[in-house]
C-alpha cells in the first residue's frame, strides 16, 4: 500500500492542472474580449499563462513545501518544452486539419469575432462549417499562433493534455492507494488513448476531448473526495473545456458529472452538498452561455439547435459519405460490433468500400500500418482492441461468478461509461465515443482490486496487451508521421524563393504554409487555369502548383502519395 506523501500530491496535481487552467483561462479571456470587440492575440496565452501560474505559486505557497513547488514549475516547464518542441517540428497533414481546422485558427488569427460575425469564407467550401463548431481549441491555437508566427505551435495543447490525463489519473490512483508498479501503468494506458496518439500531431480535436474525458473523470473523483479550491477550479476548467471541444463533449461531460452526483447520490450521500452543485451549475453556465455562444446560442437563434448541423431541424448527415458501405441500414450496436471486430482500416461508402471482419486475436502488420491516418473509420482502437474487449468481460463475469463481489461503485462507472457510447448513434468510430478505451483499463482495475492470484493474472494479461496494442499504433503512427514531414519539408525547401502557381483545391490553409516556408505564390481559382501540363502536388494535400508561370513541370517529377481518408 502506498502512502500518498503530499510532496508528490503537490507535483502531479500542479503539472496535471497547469494545462487545464491555462487553455480554460485563454478561453474565457477570448470568450469575454470577443464581446468587447477585443479579437484574438498572444497576450490571451500569455496572460492566461501567467494567471495559472500565479494561481499555482500562491495555492503552493500556502502548503509550506517549497521543494514540491520548485518541482512543480519544473515539470511545468519541462512538459511545455515538450510539447512545444514536438508540436513545432511536426506540419499537420490531415484532411480535416488542413481542411478547415486550421482555416478556422486562421480566421480567429486574423481578427474573426465568432460573435458578432460568420467567418468570410472566401471560396472556402469547408470553412463554412466553422461557424457552427465548438471553437474552444481553436482559440488556444490562434492565440499560440499569433504568439509565436508558426501556426504548428498551437498543437501543442494537444500533448499538453495528454501529460495531463496521465499526470491526473495517476493522482487519483495513489490517492486510492493503488501500488505505483499498478498505478503508473494504468495512467499511462488511460492518457495513451489510440485516438489521442493518431491526432497529437494534428489540429483534429478528438484527441483533445479523450483526454479531457480522463482528465474531467479524475477531477471529479477529486472534487468529491477532497475540500480543495485548486481541485474545484481544475474542475470547473475541465467542464468548460469539454464543452467546448465539440459537440458530443456536452453529453459527455454532462454524463460524467451526473453519474459522480449519482454514485455520490447512492454511496456517499454527506458528499452532496450545496457548493458542490452550485460550482457545476456555474462551470455549464459559463460553458454554454459565455464560452460557448458561439456556437449554441448563435446556432440556436439561426438554425433552432444549438447543435446545427449535426441535429436539429436543419441537420445534415455529414457521415452520409464516410460509412462503410456494409453499414448502411444496420443500428447502432451492429455497426460498433462490426467495427471492433473488423479489420483496423479506413473503408469509405464514397469509395464502395466495407468493414473486413476477422478473429478478433489475430492481427497483422498491414492493420497498425493504417494508423498513420489520424481517424480510422474501423478498429479504431487498434487490431488487438476486439480480442482485449472479449477478455475483459469474460474476466469480469468470471470473477463475479466465482467471489461474488460486484463492487457497485464499479458497476456503476461502467454502466456509465458504456451509456456515454451507445447514446451515439455512430460511435463505431473510435473518434467519436474516445471514452470506449477505457472499459477494458476500468475492468482491470477491478480484477487488480480482488487480491485474487487468478484474477490479477487475468488483469496482468489485458494490460500486457493493452501494450502491445497502443506500442504498435504509436510506432507506426510516428514513424510514418515523421516520413510524410521529411517529404513535406524537403518538397516545401526546395520551393523556397521559387515563385510558384498555386491551386489549393479544398485546402485553403495552404496559403499559409507557402507563406511560412517563403515560397512566393500566385493563386488561381480553377486547376484548368494552372499555366502548366504537369502540375506538381503539395504533399498530403489537395494543392497543386506549377513552379514557373508558362512553364509544365517535368515529366516525371514526383508527387506524394496522398491519402483523402484523412
Amino acid at each position: 500500500m502506498n502512502r500518498f506523501k503530499p510532496e508528490l500530491k503537490i507535483v502531479l496535481l500542479f503539472c496535471g492542472l497547469f494545462p487545464v487552467l491555462w487553455m480554460g483561462a485563454t478561453e474565457l479571456l477570448a470568450a469575454v474580449g470577443f464581446f468587447f470587440g477585443i479579437p484574438v492575440s498572444g497576450w490571451h496565452v500569455v496572460l492566461s499563462l501567467l494567471i495559472s501560474a500565479v494561481s499555482l505559486a500562491v495555492v503552493g505557497w500556502k502548503t509550506r513545501q517549497f521543494l514540491a513547488i520548485l518541482l512543480s514549475f519544473a515539470g511545468i516547464a519541462l512538459m511545455l518544452a515538450i510539447g512545444w518542441g514536438l508540436a513545432g517540428h511536426f506540419l499537420d497533414v490531415t484532411w480535416d486539419g488542413q481542411g478547415y481546422h486550421q482555416s478556422a485558427i486562421i480566421e480567429l488569427a486574423h481578427g474573426w469575432d465568432p460573435a458578432t460575425t460568420y467567418a468570410k469564407t472566401g471560396g472556402d467550401r469547408l470553412l463554412k462549417y466553422a461557424n457552427y463548431y465548438s471553437k474552444g481549441p481553436w482559440i488556444c491555437a490562434a492565440s499560440m499562433f499569433k504568439l509565436t508566427g508558426n501556426i504548428e505551435s498551437g498543437k501543442l495543447f494537444n500533448l499538453l493534455l495528454m501529460m495531463s490525463a496521465f499526470l491526473l489519473s495517476l493522482a487519483v490512483l495513489l490517492r486510492l492507494r493503488w501500488a505505483t508498479a499498478f498505478a503508473v501503468p494504468l495512467a499511462l494506458l488511460a492518457a495513451l488513448n489510440p485516438v489521442s496518439v493518431c491526432q497529437m500531431f494534428s489540429f483534429l480535436v478528438d484527441g483533445q476531448l479523450a483526454s479531457l474525458i480522463v482528465i474531467t473523470l479524475s477531477l471529479g473523483f477529486l472534487f468529491f473526495m477532497e475540500e480543495d479550491r485548486l481541485i474545484n477550479a481544475g474542475f470547473f476548467a475541465a467542464i468548460v473545456l469539454g464543452f467546448n471541444v465539440k459537440f458530443n463533449g456536452v453529453a459527455y461531460m454532462g454524463l460524467i458529472v451526473t453519474f459522480f452526483f449519482v454514485g455520490a447520490g447512492l454511496f456517499h450521500r454527506h458528499l452532496l452538498t450545496i457548493q458542490r452543485v452550485r460550482l457545476v451549475i456555474y462551470a455549464g453556465m459559463v460553458a454554454v452561455f459565455v464560452v460557448g455562444f458561439n456556437p449554441y446560442l448563435t446556432n440556436t437563434a439561426a438554425y433552432r439547435s444549438p447543435f446545427h448541423p449535426i441535429l436539429g431541424p436543419h441537420k445534415i448527415d455529414l457521415l452520409k459519405l464516410q460509412r462503410p458501405t456494409d453499414f448502411a441500414g444496420k443500428n447502432r450496436f451492429e455497426k460498433l460490433y462490426r467495427s471492433l471486430f473488423s479489420r483496423s482500416d479506413n473503408p469509405q461508402l464514397m469509395f464502395l468500400q466495407s468493414s473486413k471482419p476477422k478473429n478478433p486475436f489475430t492481427f497483422s502488420k498491414t492493420e497498425f500500418r493504417w494508423f498513420v491516418q489520424s481517424s480510422l473509420r474501423v478498429g479504431g482502437f487498434g487490431p488487438l482492441f476486439g480480442g482485449i474487449f472479449i477478455l475483459s468481460v469474460l474476466s469480469f463475469l468470471g470473477m463475479i461468478l466465482l467471489y461474488h463481489q460486484d463492487r457497485p461503485e464499479l458497476m456503476l462507472f461502467l454502466v456509465g461509461l458504456l451509456l456515454s457510447v451507445i447514446i451515439n448513434p455512430d460511435s463505431w468510430w473510435a473518434r467519436l465515443a474516445p471514452q470506449l478505451w477505457l472499459f477494458p483499463l476500468a475492468l482491470a482495475g477491478y480484477l487488480f482490486s480482488l487480491k485474487k492470484a487468478i484474477a490479477r493474472g487475468f488483469g496482468i494479461v489485458i494490460l500486457l496487451t493493452l501494450f502491445i496494442n497502443i506500442f504498435g499504433i504509436t510506432w507506426s503512427y510516428t514513424t510514418q508521421y515523421a516520413d510524410v514531414n521529411r517529404q513535406l519539408k524537403k518538397q516545401l525547401i526546395s520551393l523556397k524563393h521559387v515563385p510558384v502557381i498555386l491551386y489549393p483545391g479544398l485546402f485553403k490553409s495552404v496559403r499559409n504554409r507557402l507563406k511560412y516556408f517563403h515560397v512566393p505564390f500566385r493563386e488561381v481559382d480553377n486547376l484548368a487555369k494552372l499555366p502548366c501540363r504537369h502540375p506538381e502536388r503539395l504533399t498530403w494535400s489537395t494543392a497543386r502548383f506549377c513552379r514557373k508561370e508558362g512553364r509544365e513541370g517535368p515529366e516525371g517529377t514526383k508527387t506524394f502519395k496522398y491519402s483523402v481518408a484523412n
